[in-house]
């Protein structure tokens, strides 16, 4: 299994408490992968997230696993790492870290850059 991180970026979803971290993944070997669980030194949680509909409301949900194939992407609205308590304080174009742990036990690091738009 081989993933590759494209595009990462972030930001606030509310200021200087939760971000949000998108990307794309690209799997580039053989075989299934999935990305498990993610961490950042500049936060002090990471959750995989999505949105989903219930009864005509958007309601923010965890995620156990996000299956990668070509062209994943965590983006606004759908998939994505949210990223809660900074260690420090950050400004909105300041670029983050983020580890992601793949379901093989691989471990891909990333600088995702700050001043991404959200819906």
């Amino acid at each position: 299994m081989s993933i590759e991180a494209r595009n990462a970026r972030w930001s606030w979803e509310k200021q200087n408490l939760t971000a949000c971290a998108y990307m794309e993944l690209h799997n580039t070997g053989e075989g299934s992968a999935a990305l498990v669980s993610a961490s950042s030194p500049d936060f002090r949680y990471a959750n995989l997230v999505t949105t989903t509909d219930e009864e005509g409301e958007r309601v923010k949900a965890g995620l156990d696993r996000i299956t990668v194939s070509d062209g994943t992407s965590l983006e606004p609205g759908d998939n994505r790492v949210q990223l809660d308590a900074p260690t420090h304080p950050l400004d909105d174009g300041d670029p983050v870290e983020i580890v992601l742990s793949l379901s093989d036990g691989t471990r891909l690091t990333v600088t995702a850059d700050g001043g991404a738009d959200t819906p």
